[in-house]
């Protein structure tokens, strides 16, 4: 879990809360939580970024995550006052208000995780099912769906082939 606020205080709360669930990682700034990012990504579940009550301030991380394939599955969770339409326009998947209502804040990390989770292997099985779908493509004939030439050679070359 990466969470970025420039308040130490509110870092320290969602921290001491989440620390028994996730590895927890603390980031004052955008920038540094890019870099941490860049170097970390396959290792974040989610992503707890303050957004100012203003609203469009500090929100160059959550235009670049949506912005970069790698990172785009990230989910990430608005904290702050600027409020869920603010939040939800910006791109966040969900939105924890200030003050912390931990019991809350848990329910919805939870929720978003568990649907990023299952969007996921969703997209997992249709590559798995396009992959299948290629491999038959390249091995079998389209006309007579026989091994075409090369697959049948490689199969009787194994098949004959001393142990």
């Amino acid at each position: 879990m990466l969470i970025v606020d420039s308040n130490a205080e509110n870092r320290h709360i969602l921290a001491g809360y989440f620390h028994t669930l996730y590895t927890v990682i603390e980031l004052a700034d955008e920038q540094t939580a890019y870099r941490c990012l860049q170097e970390n990504f396959d290792e974040i579940a989610i992503i707890l970024l303050r957004i100012p009550s203003e609203g469009a301030g500090e929100t160059e991380l959550l235009e670049k995550l949506r912005a970069n394939v790698l990172y785009s599955d990230i989910p990430l969770i608005a904290t702050g006052t600027c409020g869920e339409k603010a939040a939800f326009t910006l791109g966040a998947n969900d939105y924890i208000a200030l003050p912390y209502d931990m019991d809350i804040a848990l329910h919805r990390v939870q929720n978003v995780t568990a649907h990023n989770a299952i969007q996921l292997l969703d997209r997992e099985k249709r590559m798995v099912y396009r992959l299948n779908t290629l491999e038959q493509r390249a091995t079998l004939d389209p006309l007579t769906q026989l091994y075409n030439r090369s697959e049948m050679e490689s199969r009787l070359t194994h098949y004959f082939s001393p142990p």
